[in-house]
């Protein structure tokens, strides 16, 4: 990761989720939309990139909940998986940023028409487990892992269809278990 860094600053980091094809590429840049077409070397491609919210800050672990967007592809490439939660069940969701391996649990997936999932910052503790406790309770899938006391999360957000039509999305919360430093 650190080799392609160098060469495209805009890559921020990488997620791996063992047993799925999810291992890509974080990107982040001044919007969310400049890579939902392009790979991460700017070239275009369908299936776009795994975009970082432009709101966080690139040291991933930094920020209370990351929030990562990837397209539902029919060929179950990006966030495909998402459309089948109940894979997630025994997972550890891998991010690599800024010289740390954070190691999340999922505990909540749901269905949003809306965008209440999108919160980069909060005012104070309170406010952060409330927006962690409203996951779990539209959780459709009970993952026996609780976001605690005082989490740090991983929202990931993918389209319901794979057409992408209609507002609908497909939401995974997870909490940081484990922080590995170099």
């Amino acid at each position: 990761m650190e080799n392609l860094a160098n060469k495209y600053p805009d890559i921020c980091g990488w997620i791996n989720v063992e047993g799925t094809k999810i291992s890509y590429p974080l990107l982040l840049t001044t919007d969310n939309e400049y890579y939902v077409r392009k790979a991460y070397d700017g070239s275009y491609d369908k299936n776009g990139s795994i975009i970082v919210d432009y709101r966080l800050k690139s040291s991933l672990t930094e920020n209370r909940n990351i929030i990562l967007y990837g397209h539902n592809m029919a060929s179950g490439n990006m966030f495909a998986y998402l459309k089948n939660p109940e894979k997630f069940i025994n997972a550890d969701i891998e991010i690599y940023s800024n010289g740390k391996l954070a190691i999340y649990k999922p505990y909540a997936a749901y269905i949003e028409s809306g965008n209440g999932y999108i919160k980069t910052a909060f005012d104070n503790e309170e406010e952060l487990k409330k927006y962690a406790k409203d996951g779990k309770d539209k959780s459709i899938i009970d993952f026996g892992t609780a976001p605690g006391e005082n989490p740090s999360l991983l929202t990931l957000v993918t389209c319901e269809s794979s057409f992408g039509l209609g507002e609908k999305r497909i939401i995974v919360h997870a909490v940081l278990t484990e922080v590995i430093s170099e």
